[in-house]
């Protein structure tokens, strides 16, 4: 992957449907009569020596990185987050929230020395983050 380095990581984040749960007065229209949620999806890929060995523990992290050297590939993890909300209006305060959260995520399965400082997300070239 050209343009991403140790220390960095990149996402692509996009929203499923407004889901229906259950129905709660039968006389509204369909749209507030339906208890809804919403969910964020989010596939971050990330260095794989950039995640601690709590996250990964050093065994499994040796034999993946066996396995990228002989399929002769940049060892480059995807981890799949899914973030769900009771509110179904897909609106910006959402997303910032999901990035915090995904922000506080990555610090925290963050190695030892790492500071994840920029992420690279699909829908803006490049966004730097302060911890």
């Amino acid at each position: 992957m050209q343009g991403f380095s140790r220390g960095e990581f990149c996402s692509v984040q996009d929203f499923g449907l407004a889901y229906e749960h259950e129905r709660r007065v039968k006389h509204q229209s369909l749209w507030f009569s339906e208890i809804q949620s919403t969910l964020y999806g989010i596939c971050v890929r990330v260095h794989l020596l950039d995640v601690a060995d709590s996250y990964i523990s050093a065994e499994k992290k040796a034999k993946l990185l066996e396995h990228f050297q002989h399929f002769q590939e940049p060892a480059i993890i995807t981890i799949s987050i899914g973030v769900l909300s009771p509110d179904h209006t897909q609106d910006n305060a959402f997303v910032q929230h999901a990035n915090k959260l995904l922000l506080a995520f990555m610090h925290f399965i963050a190695a030892p020395g790492v500071k994840f400082k920029v992420h690279h997300q699909e829908s803006t070239p490049l966004v730097k983050n302060d911890p």
